[in-house]
């Protein structure tokens, strides 16, 4: 095993190369380097697009789950001035109540009736 490969890494040393060849890169170098900065910039859009598209559905749902909304009340309506009533017409004084029919008999019959059938 050799010693000194357990080091950490500095993200500035990610950006250069060990050998130092960034002084003076060559064409098919620049050209990865565009492509990997383009490649990067797409992906932080994505991200960013993912994130904000997650966002707006979270408070969506929630407001799915939320406490319903009452429903607007419903106009009041004000009651109609009702009309005068007609006055009544009087009743003729001709007619008879109405009274229970016993089988012909009057109810004093049919109450004398009863009596004597042992009724109380």
């Amino acid at each position: 095993m050799t010693q000194g490969t357990d080091r950490a890494v500095s993200p500035e040393s990610l950006d250069s190369e060990p050998d130092g060849t960034d002084a003076n890169p060559t064409a098919t170098e620049r050209d990865d380097d565009r492509r990997a900065r383009a490649m990067k910039d797409g992906l932080q859009k994505d991200v960013a697009a993912w994130s904000a598209a997650r966002s707006g559905a979270a408070t969506r749902a929630a407001d799915d789950f939320g406490v319903a909304k009452p429903p607007a009340p419903a106009p009041v309506r004000r009651p109609r001035q009702a009309k005068p009533a007609a006055e009544a017409k009087p009743v003729p004084k001709s007619n008879k109540p109405f009274r229970m029919s016993y089988g012909g008999e009057t109810t004093s019959q049919h109450i004398a009736a009863r009596l004597a059938r042992g009724a109380r």
